[in-house]
């Protein structure tokens, strides 16, 4: 029989790292292109619902988007959102609570989404 090391003594592969951002540096972690992004709501009962929208990170940190009608019945239960800026290399995910939703006439919403946590996370290979 061989020891393995223990669990507190043993490093994560290399290649999986998770980088805590701090939300005072969210502006500069956003990449440049980042003016969309997935965001995934959930009431609690059902599949996450995840939708491709467009993102504007405002002077004061929060974060303003627009949702439909289904992302809108989700978090009408639960304002926890995970916001997802996919890269090849190191994405961003923004772990947020909805604030504010406004409706329009259309029956979608603009909401305002403030940042809890933020983390870089490099993509794991198979």
């Amino acid at each position: 029989l061989t020891s393995h090391p223990s669990a507190s003594t043993r490093q994560p592969p290399a290649q999986y790292m998770t980088i805590p951002v701090p939300l005072e540096n969210l502006p500069e972690q956003v990449p440049p292109d980042g003016s969309y992004a997935f965001i995934t709501a959930s009431d609690g009962t059902s599949h996450p619902r995840v939708t491709h929208v467009a993102v504007r990170l405002l002077p004061d940190g929060n974060i303003r988007t627009s949702l439909g009608r289904s992302a809108l019945r989700e978090i009408a239960t639960n304002k926890n959102v995970t916001i997802l800026w996919p890269h090849e290399e190191l994405s961003l995910i923004v772990d947020g609570v909805v604030e504010d939703c406004t409706l329009k006439d259309n029956g979608t919403g603009c909401v305002l989404i403030r940042p809890v946590r933020a983390v870089k996370h490099q993509r794991r290979e198979i």
